[in-house]
């Protein structure tokens, strides 16, 4: 399994911690963190249950075993969202798409976010703290 770095970061960067801080809470090197982040290292299973509780999140979202992802509706939520932008369907940009649903609801949400949004894709979550669980699925230049 890898780490998502980027979602990592920004899960990270919601919460107000820092890898030092995950890596405190969860009685581990600092250096740890950093070396799943770069890739260096690869979680054990029990690992991924104690950074994903520690972060309050489902393990799924920080972790993929083959970079496959389910497509669902996510190219057309892509080539809507193009459309809102006023860019042709064809226009090759970064893309992901974040499923999210609130505490208490069984109702899933939808973000699609283009090129430079997919650096921080959860901002676009509005009330994020109220957040029970996301998915996010990234597309390389769709």
């Amino acid at each position: 399994m890898r780490v998502k770095a980027n979602v990592l970061n920004d899960i990270l960067d919601l919460r107000g911690m820092t890898q030092k801080d995950l890596a405190d809470k969860l009685s581990i090197d600092e250096s740890y963190i950093s070396q799943l982040i770069h890739g260096v290292r690869r979680p054990t299973e029990l690992m991924m249950m104690r950074i994903a509780k520690a972060l309050r999140i489902k393990p799924f979202t920080l972790f993929d075993a083959d970079g496959h992802f389910e497509v669902f509706n996510d190219l057309a939520y892509i080539k809507f969202k193009k459309q809102d932008r006023g860019l042709d369907a064809k226009t090759k940009v970064p893309a992901c798409v974040v499923d999210y649903r609130h505490k208490g609801s069984n109702e899933f949400f939808h973000v699609v976010a283009l090129d430079d949004e997919v650096k921080k894709p959860l901002r676009l979550i509005k009330n994020f703290d109220a957040v029970q669980d996301f998915n996010v699925r990234y597309y390389d230049a769709e």
